[in-house]
């Protein structure tokens, strides 16, 4: 059983203070419930189980999917688990993947399918619980498990070796300050201008006939529309818009057009957990709307080579 390292620390010096007698974490007790929770919850621990154990037996029914199906198995028994605890922000514990007695497809064409659908079932619920949760830690939760599955959900419609996997990473759901919307929105709003810096200059050195500078164009005008749309937000909550610098490192620079897209992926990958802490923060329907574009980022940037974490927009 793994602890995160605040939990682990507290068992053991129970442990030590009982003279090596297990002493039972009240995280797990019924008794301590803090707060009752909406069905939701109770639904979406049953798909994440479902989608983990579906994972876990498909491993090597795919051709080169084992080692992401075996950590994708690992991340959502997690996020079950979390969902479960009676204190979902004390940190977490996590056991086995558990197995839910499902039939095996037979075939890697029928356990994609088995595990698109089991994607979509798991999402619906995110969505779910996102869109009546209120702004915080509870909807940054949703928004988490939101934009992994995002990320499945590409996986399983093109898989590829390529993805790396996802990592244990060292946030999970706690306790503490999370900051503010007009907070997270800033720290979207620079990745956005980091953004707009590279496609623009990107523009000036892609040829005009091309699909790159078509598709180039396309994005700097949404990115614009976004900035805007921060801007708002954070005068909206009485903070001030810090201006766009007047250059920002570029990751692979802009020397030709396999680096230009490279950048372009890489920037729109860092700019995913900020928009992931913003969905959070700002719950209901407008965190839905900023989750899924999150995930959208996240997906890419996987597709691509970035690897993320169990709970992307936490820490």
């Amino acid at each position: 059983m793994e602890l995160t390292r605040r939990g682990f620390l507290t068992a053991a010096l129970a442990v030590g203070l009982a003279g090596c007698v297990p002493v039972p974490d009240p995280r797990m007790s019924t008794s301590t419930t803090p707060w009752p929770r909406p069905d939701v919850w109770g639904e979406a621990a049953a798909n994440e189980i479902a989608l983990a154990s579906l994972y876990a037996e498909v491993a090597d029914v795919i051709p080169g999917g084992a080692t992401w199906c075996r950590a994708s198995a690992t991340l959502h028994a997690v996020h079950a688990t979390c969902l479960n605890q009676p204190d979902p922000w004390g940190g977490y514990q996590a056991g086995d993947v558990p197995t839910t007695g499902l039939d095996i497809p037979a075939g890697a064409s029928a356990a994609l399918a088995s595990l698109q659908q089991a994607v979509k079932q798991a999402s619906t619920s995110a969505q779910d619980g996102l869109s009546q949760a209120s702004a915080g830690p509870e909807a940054l939760l949703w928004s988490s498990l939101l934009v992994c599955l995002a990320v499945d959900a590409a996986w399983c419609t093109k898989p590829s070796a390529g993805r790396p996997a996802p990592l244990m990473g060292s946030a999970v759901p706690s306790r503490g300050d999370l900051g503010t919307s007009g907070d997270a929105a800033a720290a979207a709003l620079d990745g956005v201008n980091a953004l707009i810096y590279a496609l623009g200059t990107a523009l000036g050195r892609t040829p005009r006939s091309g699909q790159l500078y078509a598709s180039t164009s396309k994005r700097l005008a949404t990115m614009q529309t976004l900035r805007y749309q921060l801007q708002t937000l954070i005068s909206a909550g009485g903070g001030t818009v810090e201006p766009s610098q007047l250059t920002y490192d570029l990751p692979y620079g802009l020397g030709s057009p396999a680096a230009i897209q490279k950048t372009w992926d890489t920037l729109e990958g860092n700019l995913a957990l900020p928009l992931t802490r913003l969905a959070g923060l700002q719950g209901g329907s407008a965190g839905l709307k900023t989750a899924t574009m999150a995930g959208t980022q996240l997906a890419k940037a996987n597709s691509l080579g970035q690897t993320y974490t169990w709970w992307p927009g936490w820490g």
